[in-house]
């Protein structure tokens, strides 16, 4: 979230504030490596899959009607209208939204067959 030119970016256990008028290289942003987040997500995506049986890309369709693309389609409104909310508010998005929109993106790539990026290198 954007507060009078300072980017704020909030965790479970603090928030960040970063100059967003400054040239990036100026920001003292921990450097993470996309691996350990990456690895972090797979384990989470694995555990919750095992967990609620593949329903994301195996819906039961007892209430819904959707298919798997469309119902994460959904989610991924659903999380959107609650990071808006909380930020109309003042308040960052939190850990779990983010995390959980990056979870139904994946999934959502996998629906559709996306698992090959090279395309984007230049």
């Amino acid at each position: 979230m954007n507060y009078n030119g300072f980017l704020s970016i909030k965790d479970d256990q603090n928030e960040h504030m970063y100059d967003s008028q400054s040239d990036t290289q100026d920001l003292n942003i921990k450097k993470v490596d996309f691996r350990t987040v990456l690895d972090s997500l797979t384990d989470l995506l694995e555990y919750k899959n095992d967990k609620y049986g593949n329903s994301a890309l195996e819906p039961v369709n007892i209430f819904s009607r959707l298919d798997a693309k469309d119902g994460i389609l959904l989610r991924l409104d659903d999380k959107i209208k609650r990071i808006k909310t909380r930020t109309k508010y003042g308040h960052p998005p939190r850990k779990n939204d983010i995390v959980d929109m990056m979870g139904y993106l994946t999934l959502l790539c996998i629906e559709l067959g996306y698992d090959d990026f090279s395309e984007f290198k230049d």
